[in-house]
């Protein structure tokens, strides 16, 4: 605990939250793109499009999406650790506290849609 009695503490850890989300959006996106890459490729050859889960890039855009996932999930948590260990006096008067890790969650519970979506297809 900081007992430093002043919001800024509070307002850093949801900057680093957020620069978290940014990144991890930003792996997901990389990570749907490579993931597609093959569907984009196939169609140019007029290639069966059921074939393009049994590529590497299919494999590799999974591993950037499932990172981008973690990587909006695991800091939610752990600013959420954070938050607990907060004084009241701490936080700042009139502040909708939480926003941030809502949207963080509902945008990993997205982003596992997605992920499921994208191997069971």
């Amino acid at each position: 605990m900081s007992y430093l009695e002043d919001p800024r503490v509070f307002f850093a850890a949801e900057r680093t939250l957020f620069s978290w989300l940014r990144t991890g959006l930003a792996l997901t996106a990389m990570g749907l793109a490579i993931s597609r890459y093959q569907l984009f490729l196939s169609s140019f050859k007029q290639e069966d499009f059921t074939m393009v889960k049994s590529h590497a890039s299919f494999y590799l855009g999974m591993a950037f999406v499932v990172l981008g996932w973690l990587s909006i999930l695991l800091p939610t948590i752990q600013f959420r650790w954070f938050f607990k260990s907060l004084d009241p006096i701490e936080l700042p008067p009139r502040y909708r506290s939480l926003a941030s890790v809502y949207v963080s969650g509902f945008l990993s519970v997205l982003i596992g849609m997605l992920i499921g979506f994208l191997i069971f297809e």
